[in-house]
């Protein structure tokens, strides 16, 4: 089995989970919906300014986090520990400060989809031959046509979109934004490419010389990092940790 995930998954979603408060131009200035709901008052947080716990709490209740786990004390730990706003720098933003959109963007990925996909993988890996990888393009060109980029390469919603759902496609498959790709995108595309097309013939994306080692994910759970250049696509192992699926994992068990 060939299986895996973009690191940003969520980025693509999480603008439609967070009400607009204001003007699509103003949000994007801001940063995004949730953070421009950090400075001003706004439905999401019912007509007050939201702190960032808060949104954490209301944005998990849209994710479909089982209320028994959605605690106070589980947001406050994801808000003060787990995923620090300070933590999430938007190139975008002045002096490159934080914004929370990206931060509840990775929460949605890593509950959704990273912690999941790692689950199936190491499932599979019991009885089957398992390739895992992960996208990891910052520079992704965004996935949807709307709204329209507003500065180059990829803030669409006032954050970069970077290996958003769907970013993937885009190296496989003929897309618009595929002529946008730059020289690393390009030699990434060509890679993939040859990752997929080996593993439709021979059942082994990694088979032949042309292309970087892909070793099968295995008892050492090594899951391949799609990157475009000047580094080559290479194995790791740390992509549990990466995904705090040590946080997520039991929630997702009992789910």
């Amino acid at each position: 089995m060939l299986i895996g995930n973009n690191l940003n998954e969520d980025r693509y979603f999480e603008p439609g989970e967070v009400p607009f408060a204001t003007s699509e131009s103003t949000v994007i200035a801001a940063g995004g919906p949730a953070n421009y709901d950090l400075a001003n008052s706004n439905s999401f947080c019912s007509g007050a300014k939201c702190t960032y716990q808060k949104e954490i709490q209301l944005f998990l209740g849209n994710e479909g986090l089982p209320a028994a786990s959605n605690t106070t004390a589980f947001d406050k730990s994801l808000a003060n520990n787990t995923y620090k706003l300070a933590d999430f720098p938007d190139q975008y933003l002045a002096s490159s400060a934080p914004t929370a959109d990206e931060g509840l963007a990775q929460i949605g990925t890593d509950y959704r989809f990273a912690c999941n996909a790692l689950d199936a993988a190491t499932e599979i890996a019991g009885f089957s031959t398992v390739y895992a990888y992960e996208l990891d393009d910052p520079l992704a060109p965004p996935t949807s046509a709307s709204p329209a980029v507003t500065t180059a390469p990829n803030d669409q919603y006032g954050y970069a979109t970077a290996s958003q759902h769907g970013a993937e496609l885009q190296f496989l498959f003929t897309f618009p934004s595929t002529s946008s790709f730059s020289t690393d995108e390009k030699q990434l595309e060509a890679t993939m490419q040859s990752y997929w097309g080996n593993f439709i013939k021979t059942g082994n994306p990694g088979r032949g010389a042309t292309v970087p080692r892909w070793p099968a994910f295995g008892t050492k759970s090594e899951v391949q990092r799609l990157v475009p250049g000047p580094a080559n696509p290479a194995p790791f192992t740390t992509f549990a940790k990466k995904h705090f699926c040590s946080v997520w994992e039991p929630i997702i068990s009992a789910e």
